[in-house]
């Protein structure tokens, strides 16, 4: 999934600007690299981030720095980089199928799924393709 295809969604936590800043910083340098942010999607736009508060929040500064900041404006190259990394890069994946196979399997009901808390996602996800992630996520 492309920026766009999240940029509405809920983030299970804020941000820290000093991190936020330090992604933002390594994206300029080195682009998108590691695992992709997982994401639960309800439907079109809408959704909620599982994995990647702070990475997600780096896009949506750069975000606001090519529409009305200066940070690109000295480095054309560097902002070329910046929007193909907010247009064409496959920062997320969705994993609203094993999140459901996961509430399929324990029984957890609809109105119960809010309640579902992700900072251990070993329990959600061992066994799956994002278990070859576990050891760049913290919350595993």
């Amino acid at each position: 999934m492309k920026f766009y295809d999240i940029y509405g969604f809920e983030t299970l936590h804020s941000a820290t600007d000093g991190k936020v800043i330090e992604i933002v910083e390594s994206l300029e340098k080195s682009g998108w690299n590691g695992m992709p942010m997982l994401v639960d999607a309800w439907g079109y736009g809408q959704g909620k981030l599982v994995t990647g508060v702070h990475r997600f929040a780096a896009l949506k500064y750069i975000q606001k720095e090519l529409d009305h900041g200066d940070r690109y404006d000295e480095d054309e190259k560097l902002q070329e980089k910046m929007v193909n990394l907010i247009n064409n890069t496959d920062v997320a994946e969705d994993v609203s199928d094993l999140i459901q196979d996961y509430k399929d399997e324990n029984d957890i009901g609809d109105e119960d799924y809010f309640e579902m808390e992700y900072d251990s996602l070993g329990q959600y996800f061992g066994g799956t393709w994002v278990e070859e992630y576990a050891d760049e996520i913290a919350e595993w």
